[in-house]
């Protein structure tokens, strides 16, 4: 007996992509049916560095039987630079090739990561290590701050109860 089970797309995948694994669409089919670029796609599923013109959107939206104002809620809007890569790279003098050399990247990655596009984690950790600063100094859309042991509230012991092994379980 042959069992063929159907899963939906994950809830976290935006919209503009969700639209796309509805119709099995993948982005080189959706790129020759529309005739906008296989970049310029990705871009819009994943809210890339540019902001797309009507043009692009009113393809898309007739392409996918939407309207203009539809299809714009759905696009993500632009990430927010990474302005700390640069600030600190500039600090110490040092040229945005030349980061690409020391943290074994590409000018191009480097580039993408301060523009707040989507890089490997390991990517930052590179670029961390090449700029001798923690992760989340240049990244904190990706990396938390380490917490500080003196913000944490100790636990709470109260008077006459007893707290080891042979103490009663709370019953709530």
């Amino acid at each position: 007996m042959l069992l063929t089970v159907y899963t939906a797309p994950r809830k976290d995948i935006p919209p503009l992509r969700r639209l796309r694994y509805e119709r099995w669409l993948s982005i080189k089919e959706l790129s020759e049916a529309t005739g906008l670029s296989p970049n310029t796609i990705y871009r819009l599923e994943t809210g890339g560095r540019t902001t797309p013109s009507n043009q692009t959107l009113l393809i898309l939206a007739e392409f996918y039987g939407l309207t203009l104002d539809e299809l714009s809620e759905m696009v993500p809007p632009p990430p927010a630079p990474r302005t700390a890569i640069k600030q600190i790279r500039d600090k110490k003098g040092m040229s945005g090739q030349k980061l690409a050399n020391l943290a074994g990247v590409s000018y191009r990655t480097v580039l993408r990561a301060q523009c707040g596009e989507p890089v490997k984690r390991e990517v930052i950790l590179r670029l961390a290590d090449a700029l001798e600063v923690y992760p989340y100094r240049i990244a904190p859309d990706l990396f938390t701050p380490p917490v500080d042991p003196r913000s944490i509230a100790p636990p709470r012991i109260v008077p006459g109860r007893s707290y080891g092994r042979d103490a009663e379980p709370d019953v709530a």
